[in-house]
């Protein structure tokens, strides 16, 4: 298993009730990737 850092850049989105644009300002996330034993653990 791996956990990494990923960085999400500026982005337009839209209010879906009002129809509205935003500017969704840039944030850092997290990504995780299964381990070949955990994988297998989860698709068996």
């Amino acid at each position: 298993c791996s956990v990494e850092i990923v960085d999400k850049p500026a982005r337009k989105a839209r209010n879906p009730a009002t129809g509205q644009e935003i500017e969704v300002p840039a944030k850092k996330s997290i990504k995780f990737k299964a381990g070949k034993e955990f994988a297998d653990k989860v698709n068996h």
